[in-house]
This record gives structure tokens, C-alpha cells and sequence, in this order.
């Protein structure tokens, strides 16, 4: 019997008492795997987010150079991660699942929709390149991003920190940590946050675009009674309410699009209001997440662990898109879901520590609906889709670690395997208010099992210095298109998209660990590519790369040359390439639908596509400097600058469309700092000054920015050869412009 199929056995063997014996909470991996010389440190440890005051998933996207980001036209509180070229598919739909996996203390969050949740006292934040299937499971082809908070101290602790800003912004975090009691040690952890919008409704008593305000709450128990168990339970809540960005079009300026106003968009920046009064409603989302760990050391070689944990999302999102398409329409989604899963794991050494391994059972269960109606503001139509979706997957895994004693164990060989099996259900109708019922309970169903093994090699040549090689594979998972045309939900559905990674790396330090530097090369080789492409404003056609590849590096540098000055330096290289994309029976490139395509049937159309959201470069410097000590008082100055070159906006936006790089974003960089004053105080009290800024050199950029026209699925026969209408120009909404503030930070 294979290694794949004992595994496989194991994962049909997941008895029912085990999964019901916990289903009182949700799921997900633990945050922080078994060490091995391929896994990633800290990327941002407590003082980096303190210093760069992150307090939620955008800033630290942001903050990253590896990981590229956008945000939904239709929520400003709904983000696509992308990693190595991955991403999600249509981040708006419950049916379809990212290729970024990410964790909060160990636990899974499956849903970006409605990003509510803040980030409440971390202590790190590792980011882990993809894939990363083994040990993580599906949807982590681009990566993991783990967010490890700080656990209860067992002693006295009170942490006060309060942010004022332009904008009208505030934000205020407490922190209380108790004293042990019991054998039982709590924390708890509050956020409060607000700040006006920075595109002013010309309606007066409506919201303004781009507002958040925030709250969040956190309670942390830590039982350590006995001397092998360990128990820790976590209950956190937060609500969102917000308003989206402003999506504005400047290829419609000058038209009268709505009676009475002629339209205006400003090509260089954010307006600073609305060309028109817009009845933008506010949204609103919440969310409740619970987590158990419960630890048992058995013995010097078997610690047991169970996660089990469970999450509910609400949401309700209001767009007004004020005639970017060209005619008054509005968008209302409704989002409800709730997940369940568990993880036992066993782990532990042999051999003199010469062996070790990690093994699991992992079961998640995740349900949803979501409803979406678009409504065209001028003659009050509007049509509704209503989604239902369950998903399950149930997997086992294994690593086994070898360190021959030979060697002085320097050498390292590791092997895992992960059997999944999934299954994903779903239902659709679509209704309208002029011809009633389109679709009506339309059933979609796809079920698989895949396997994701994973090997590396590594060795410590030197205290210093270490080397490795490994190859990885992960899959993203399939799912149903919720915005596939009326009639054809139940045929349109993606398969899973499989990758497979080769890479290479070493890790040194030098100068007593002073300077650290770490260099990675990777070969990502990707299958059953699918992307959604728009067909009109309301439906999108699935369209398949049989294969892509992505080449890259990585390169990381931390150096400390002076006591009081530290400094890092982070960059990603990425080459991406589309090796097939034939044109399918069916779809708009076959000339048999009617399209008016110049294709033929089979013909490969690699350059139709491309990779959305890759930058071919990306680069973070960062530098903290102590220039001034004091009696008992310091003074530091803290600069970051991150960059990303040009990348493309559109998975429809190949050398072969015309006008493809308005259907991207340009490069830009973003500059941020602090300058702090922190002082000690007697009683062990701390005090901190700072007066902070983000994109202080006010970058103007769009995000998301969109190609304006008919792209990639609209041809012209008007000519003696068809040809792809293309795009025009570009359009989208401006990303936040300059921030800055004051911040007084309080720690006993």
C-alpha cells in the first residue's frame, strides 16, 4: 500500500464520535506548524505592528510586499488576497473559495465577505508562501497568512492605546490581562474605531463614501491546571459599519447620464464629493467567533491537540454605483454564514529526537446564502439572485521529520501528505420585477478527493548558515458560478485547480545574528486555471488555462549594524506565463455560438488572458532608528516604503486585446511613518507619544481599477477580420488618500 493510500484510508476511517464529541464550536489548522527549515519566522512581530499601527487584514496586505490585494466593487469591507499569482475567482460569491489561506489563533476564517473582524493585540503575523497543502489543507496554492494573538500572562496587565486623526478618526484599544486564579488566567480585549468618509455626498444627511466605524471585543481564558493539559477558549465578536468606495468613470464625463446632472469624474484623484446627491444607505456586518484548544502532553512523545472552534458572518452591503456603468444602478447583497470544523492532531519525537512527526484529522462544514439584487435606480427595476450553499471536507494527514544522528543532524528529510475529500452542493433562483421567475431552484453538485504531498530536503552547513530544496503541491477547490446566465447555473461549475511547486532556498546569519538574509526560488506550475469572465453587468462566463506558470524569488534582509538602528528589506519577483488556454466548444470564442469569434475550436488563445494582480516586482523597505536617549525617555523615528509595479486588473486583458493596459493598475509606492516618544515611569508604568502618517507622500491610485469597455467576450465583425472589442480607458475607485494622527499608548 502506497503512502497516498494509507492516507486516503485514514480519512475514510474519521469516525462520527470523534466529530460530534466536539461539535459544539468551528475549525481550522494550528497557526503555528511543527518547525522545520522551510517554514517561515514572524514576518511582523508585536513592535512592527505596533509601530505601524495595523489593526486590520488590509493594512497588513498592504504592508507586505509579497501579497497583492483589492477590494470588491460592491464593499469596501470585502478584500481578494492574492499570493504567487493566486487568488480568489469572484471574491463576492459563497460558492467559490480564495487560493490565500487565513488563520486567526489556529482557526480557519473561510469568508472575506464582510471583513469585519479587527485584529485585537497580536503578537506576530507569519506569512507563509504557497502551497501550502499538507499541513493546511485546500485553498492555500498562493499561501497562508497566520494571526497569532497574545495569550493571557497570568498577571497583572493593563494596555491603553488611543489614535486621533484627520478625518474625524478615532480609535481607542484596551487590554486587561488578570491575575492567575485558579489555575485560570483571562484577557480581555476591546476596540472601538471610526473615521468619516473621503468622498462627501452632495445629499445632505447621507453617508458619505468610504466610512468605517468599528467594535470589536475579545475574551481570552487560559487553564493550565494540570502539568500535561492545557485548555484555551476564545469568544470574539465585532460589527462593521461602512460604506463603500467611490466608483467613478471618467470616459462618461460630459454625458447628462441622470436628468438635470451632466457627469464628472475627476481623471487625477478622489473627487472630494459626488457629482450628484446619492442616497447611499449605510452597511452593516457583525460577526461571532468561538474557539477550544485543548493540549495533552501524553507522554515525551505524543502531545494531543484538538481545535474545534465555529463562526458566523452577517452582512448586509449597500453599493450605489452613480452611474459608473453608464445608467443610474445600485446593488444591495445579503450575506449569511456559519462554520463548523475540527482538527486532531498528534505529534511528537523518537529516537532521540531523530524522528518526528505529525499527524491529523481534520473536518470542516461550512453554510451560506447569499442574496444579490441589482437594481437600475432610474425606472426601478431590478433583479434578484438567491444562492444557498453547503460545503463539507474531511481530511487526514501526516509529516514525518528525519534528522540522522550520523550527520550531527544537520540533515533534515521531510515528507507529508494530506487526503482531502470534498463536497460542495448548491441552489439558485433568479426572479425579476419584470418578467417574474428566470431560474428557480436550480441545483449545482461537485464532489472530489484529492491528494497533496509535499517533500523537502535541507542542510545546516554552518550554525549560520542552511540551504534547502522541496516540493510542494496544494489544489484550490471547485465550486458552482453564481453569476453564470440565467438557465445554466447547474452546468457551470469550476473544477478544482491544482499546483505544483518547486523550490530552493538558504537562510544566513551573520555578525552574532545581526544580519540576516534569506534567498528563495520557486517553480509554480499550475493546472485547470478558471477564471469568471464579465459577459455583461450581471453574468459571467467560466473560462479555463489548461496551464500556467509562475516563476519567482523571494528575498528577505534584516540587519541591526547599530544598536539603536534596525532595518529591513523585503522583495518578490514574479514571472508569469499562459502556457495553454484553448478556445472550448460553447463558450463566446467558439464562432459557432454566434459570437462573431475569429477562433476556432481547440485554437489556443493563450493570449487572450492574463494574470491578474501579479506584479512582475514588489519591494518593502523598512528602518526604526533611536536618535535621542534620555532620562528614562526615548525618542525613535520609524519609515516604511512599500512598492508594486504595474499589474494587470483583468484576467481578460492579454497582449492580443486591444487597449490591455487600461485593464491594469500602475505602479506605485507607499510611504508611511512614526516618531515616538516613549518614557518608563515608576510602578513599571510605560507611556508612549507618537504622531504617525500613512501614504504620507499622498499617492493617488486606483484600487480597484477596471478596464472600461466591452473586453475580452465582445468582438467587432465591422471589419474584414473579427477582432476583441477591447478596452477604451480605465476607471475604478481611488484608494484611500492621506492619513495621519496622534497616538497615546498606555501599558502597566
Amino acid at each position: 500500500m502506497s503512502f497516498t493510500d494509507l492516507i486516503r484510508a485514514a480519512a475514510k476511517a474519521v469516525p462520527a464520535a470523534a466529530i460530534s464529541l466536539f461539535a459544539i464550536f468551528a475549525h481550522a489548522e494550528e497557526s503555528d506548524p511543527p518547525d522545520n527549515p522551510t517554514k517561515a519566522p514572524a514576518l511582523l512581530n508585536t513592535t512592527d505592528l505596533e509601530e505601524r499601527g495595523i489593526t486590520s487584514l488590509d493594512v497588513i496586505a498592504a504592508a507586505v510586499p509579497g501579497i497583492s490585494y483589492t477590494r470588491a466593487l460592491n464593499s469596501l469591507s470585502t478584500l481578494s488576497l492574492y499570493m504567487r499569482g493566486e487568488g480568489p475567482v469572484a471574491p463576492g460569491q459563497i460558492t467559490l473559495d480564495g487560493a490565500v489561506g487565513l488563520y486567526q489563533d489556529g482557526f480557519y476564517v473561510s469568508r472575506l465577505q464582510a471583513n469585519t473582524f479587527a485584529l485585537l493585540d497580536l503578537e506576530r503575523v507569519q506569512v507563509l508562501d504557497g502551497p501550502q497543502g499538507a499541513l493546511y489543507g485546500r485553498d492555500t496554492t498562493g499561501g497562508v497568512i497566520n494571526l497569532i494573538s497574545q495569550a493571557p500572562t497570568g498577571k497583572l496587565n493593563f494596555g491603553e492605546s488611543v489614535d486621533f486623526g484627520n478625518r474625524n478618526s478615532y480609535s481607542t484599544l484596551s487590554s486587561l490581562d488578570t491575575p492567575t486564579w485558579h489555575d485560570l488566567a483571562a484577557k480581555v480585549t476591546l476596540l472601538a474605531s471610526s473615521i468619516d468618509g473621503y468622498v462627501k455626498n452632495e445629499l445632505v444627511n447621507s453617508h458619505d463614501y468610504g466610512s468605517e466605524k468599528r467594535r470589536a471585543a475579545r475574551l481570552q481564558l487560559l487553564w493550565d491546571g494540570l502539568s500535561n493539559l492545557r485548555a484555551e477558549y476564545s469568544l470574539e465578536r465585532g460589527a462593521l459599519d461602512s460604506t463603500p468606495e467611490y466608483i467613478s468613470n471618467p470616459s462618461q464625463n460630459g454625458r447628462e447620464i441622470l436628468s438635470g446632472y451632466v457627469y464628472y469624474a475627476d481623471p487625477s484623484g478622489p473627487m472630494h464629493s459626488t457629482y450628484r446627491p446619492v442616497n447611499l444607505p449605510l452597511s452593516t456586518s457583525n460577526h461571532t467567533a468561538q474557539g477550544l484548544t485543548l493540549t495533552w502532553r501524553a507522554f515525551s512523545a505524543l502531545t494531543v491537540q484538538s481545535l474545534t472552534g465555529y463562526r458566523t458572518m452577517n452582512a448586509n452591503e449597500q453599493q450605489d454605483y452613480a452611474e459608473y456603468y453608464g445608467f443610474p444602478a445600485g446593488s444591495v447583497d445579503l450575506y449569511q454564514q456559519h462554520q463548523f470544523s475540527q482538527d486532531l492532531r498528534f505529534s511528537g519525537d523518537l529516537f532521540a529526537r531523530q524522528v518526528g512527526y505529525v499527524a491529523g484529522l481534520s473536518y470542516f462544514r461550512e453554510r451560506g446564502a447569499h442574496s444579490y439584487d441589482f437594481l437600475l435606480l432610474s425606472n426601478g427595476q431590478s433583479q434578484l439572485t438567491q444562492i444557498d450553499a453547503t460545503s463539507r471536507s474531511q481530511a487526514a494527514y501526516v509529516q514525518l521529520r528525519w534528522r540522522p544522528s550520523i550527520l550531527g543532524q544537520r540533515l533534515e528529510l521531510m515528507a507529508a501528505d494530506r487526503y482531502t475529500r470534498d463536497s460542495k452542493d448548491a441552489r439558485r433562483s433568479i426572479t425579476d420585477n419584470v418578467t417574474d421567475v428566470l431560474e428557480s431552484n436550480s441545483p449545482n453538485h461537485l464532489s472530489y478527493n484529492r491528494a497533496t504531498p509535499e517533500i523537502s530536503l535541507s542542510y545546516r552547513w554552518t550554525t549560520g548558515f542552511s540551504s534547502y530544496v522541496k516540493v510542494a503541491t496544494a489544489y484550490q477547490a471547485g465550486g458552482a458560478l453564481e453569476s453564470a446566465p440565467p438557465n445554466q447555473f447547474a452546468s457551470n461549475t469550476l473544477r478544482p485547480e491544482t499546483s505544483t511547486t518547486y523550490e530552493a532556498g538558504v537562510r544566513s546569519a551573520f555578525m552574532d545574528d545581526r544580519l540576516r538574509a534569506t534567498v528563495a526560488v520557486f517553480d509554480s506550475r499550475r493546472k485547470d486555471v478558471q477564471y469568471a469572465l464579465p459577459a455583461n453587468v450581471l453574468t459571467d462566463e467560466a473560462f479555463e488555462f489548461q496551464r500556467v506558470t509562475v516563476r519567482g524569488a523571494n528575498f528577505e534582509l534584516q540587519a541591526a549594524p547599530l544598536r539603536d538602528l534596525t532595518f529591513a528589506a523585503l522583495a518578490t519577483y514574479l514571472h508569469w506565463s499562459i502556457d495553454r488556454a484553448a478556445a472550448l466548444a460553447g463558450t463566446v470564442f467558439d464562432p459557432g455560438t454566434g459570437s462573431g469569434s475569429p477562433y476556432v475550436v481547440g485554437e489556443n488563445i493563450k493570449g487572450v488572458f492574463a494574470l491578474p494582480y501579479t506584479p512582475k516586482y514588489s519591494a518593502s523597505v523598512a528602518g526604526d532608528y533611536t536618535f535621542l536617549h534620555l532620562d528614562r525617555r526615548d525618542v525613535m523615528l520609524h519609515l516604511d516604503y512599500v512598492y508594486r509595479a504595474r499589474m494587470f486588473a483583468e484576467a481578460g486583458a492579454g497582449p492580443a486585446i486591444p487597449g490591455a493596459l487600461f485593464a491594469t493598475q500602475p505602479a506605485y509606492g507607499l510611504l508611511n511613518g512614526r516618531l515616538t516618544m516613549s518614557q518608563e515611569t515608576d510602578w513599571s508604568h510605560r507611556l508612549k507619544f507618537s504622531v504617525w502618517g500613512r501614504n504620507v507622500l499622498n499617492r493617488k491610485y486606483y484600487q480597484p481599477a477596471l478596464g472600461v469597455g466591452n473586453g475580452v467576450t465582445s468582438f467587432d465583425t465591422s471589419g474584414s477580420a473579427p477582432v476583441q472589442t477591447g478596452y477604451t480607458s480605465t476607471a475604478g475607485a481611488w484608494a484611500e488618500p492621506r492619513a495621519y494622527g496622534l497616538n497615546i499608548r498606555f501599558e502597566y
